[in-house]
């Protein structure tokens, strides 16, 4: 019996890095319409420094409570198979109104599906702060 070949990824970096952007930025606006577009009705968000875990109501709640962030993109890879996305996303970030120098990198991990033409976002992981120099 013949091993299954296995499905080539795509790179999806492109199209995903705009959507981790987006999200930070509708934190300072407040915009609860983006994360009803962009967050899926299964999500699942997980904080592994934190021990929490949260559904879409829930963390859509956290996000629009968040203080306007200070970010600076370091890294985003995201690799498509299928219908379906893996992603990482390792940001600079801060409160805006605090010092620079409080930055901490922190990482994130996603997996992201077509949904209706767009990407949604149905798990995602808090996976590290890391101090930065």
């Amino acid at each position: 019996m013949e091993e299954p070949s296995p499905v080539p990824g795509r790179d999806v970096s492109a199209e995903i890095a705009p959507l981790y952007e987006q999200w930070f930025a509708a934190i300072a606006t407040r915009d609860r319409a983006w994360f009803e577009r962009h967050f899926a009705e299964d999500l699942r968000v997980r904080n592994v420094m934190r021990a929490q875990e949260r559904g879409k109501e829930a963390m859509i709640a956290l996000e629009l409570s968040i203080p306007p962030l200070a970010w600076r993109t370091l890294e985003v890879a995201a690799t498509a198979y299928a219908e379906v996305a893996l992603a990482h996303w390792s940001v600079l970030v801060r409160r805006a109104d605090e010092d620079p120098s409080s930055a901490v990198q922190r990482l994130f991990a996603s997996a992201w599906r077509q949904t209706e033409g767009r990407w949604q976002v149905f798990d995602h992981i808090g996976a590290a702060d890391l101090a930065h120099d």
